[in-house]
């Protein structure tokens, strides 16, 4: 295929067409609408394109914001290769990732200085799993299996594995977050999880993605840490309580009634629905709720009061696997599972 771009006003469109092809048999060709501001060539390395797509980002980053980053395209065309680099220790051609984590910390460092608690000292929170179908991969724990759920609030969470714990507690933690306090921390850990990525052999390389990344650096400190795992305690607490309650509610009325003659359910007349154990189990339930919503209120008060608006800002970069291999029923780990 052959394809020219030009530019309209400050965007760019792209056209793609057959060369050497009379136009009785060309295929439809495709324009694109304006919508690139920047074309790279073969001689643009990972810097640049760092510097002109992602670095302008920053601020926003620093002022509490999320920015996001996908590369999409067919196996070999450097998605991997400009989202993750294959050389970490150039910094030509380290990735965006570590780009951006080595500028982050640059910007933390100075505010850090300014920090009287070591609570309140700032880090950059790295997340990375994979996704393919309805998982989801977690790179920072031993690859675990996570479940893409959609929560009651409508938005898409990924959940980890459930805990069963003493006292019929039940644990279920998010994709891992583990908290970096210097750019060499970020990058070895940054590493450990790319080695449990699938990967696989293309015309190019042998390290060809085989499902979608993402990673996520978030800047959070030691306060945000503790409250996000007490928000998960608290709601472990809450599970067996919340339980009880139910079962309760439906015993109790299961009692209060009885099948008739035709099949049907009427109410029982020699027995009279304890409405008391009802309440009294209602009542803890509503005790822990509030431990729970107590917890989040303290998550809340601390990015609230915290003095650096950056904190909870967020970079998340997607590495898309190519199409081609969307479909497929298996991929290969490097590490096995």
């Amino acid at each position: 295929m052959g394809n020219c771009n030009s530019q309209i006003g400050q965007y760019y469109s792209v056209a793609i067409k057959q060369p050497g092809v009379s136009k009785s048999q060309r295929m439809q060709s495709w324009s694109s609408t304006a919508s690139f501001d920047k074309i790279f060539n073969h001689l643009d390395n990972n810097l640049q394109v760092y510097k002109d797509v992602v670095a302008e980002s920053i601020p926003k980053i620093m002022s509490g914001d999320t920015c996001n980053f996908f590369a999409y395209g067919h196996t070999g065309s450097g998605k991997t290769h400009t989202i993750v680099g294959y050389n970490h220790e150039d910094p030509q051609q380290i990735g965006l990732v570590l780009s951006a984590a080595r500028d982050l910390f640059g910007r933390l460092k100075e505010l850090n200085s300014q920090n009287g608690l070591p609570a309140a000292t700032l880090a950059i929170g790295l997340r990375m799993y994979e996704v393919r179908k309805k998982s989801a991969y977690d790179l920072l724990n031993a690859r675990v299996e996570c479940f893409v759920r959609e929560g009651p609030d409508g938005k898409t969470h990924v959940r980890g594995e459930t805990e069963i714990l003493e006292g019929g507690r039940v644990r279920v933690r998010p994709i891992v977050m583990i908290p970096c306090w210097t750019f060499d921390e970020f990058r070895k850990t940054f590493q450990t999880g790319l080695n449990l990525r699938a990967t696989g052999t293309s015309t190019v390389h042998d390290k060809s993605s085989r499902t979608h990344a993402i990673f996520e650096l978030e800047i959070v400190n030691q306060s945000v840490v503790k409250a996000r795992d007490a928000i998960i305690e608290r709601q472990a607490e809450l599970v067996p309580h919340g339980k009880y309650a139910t079962d309760v509610y439906i015993e109790e009325h299961k009692k209060g009634l009885i099948q008739d003659s035709n099949g049907g359910y009427i109410l029982n007349p020699n027995y009279t629905i304890n409405q008391n154990l009802i309440d009294l189990a209602e009542a803890k339930k509503r005790e822990y709720e509030k431990r729970v919503e107590d917890a989040e209120q303290d998550l809340k008060t601390i990015f609230h009061s915290c003095s650096h608006s950056c904190l909870g800002g967020k970079f998340i970069f997607v590495d898309l696997a190519g199409s081609e291999y969307y479909n497929q029923e298996s991929v290969s780990s490097s590490t096995g599972k």
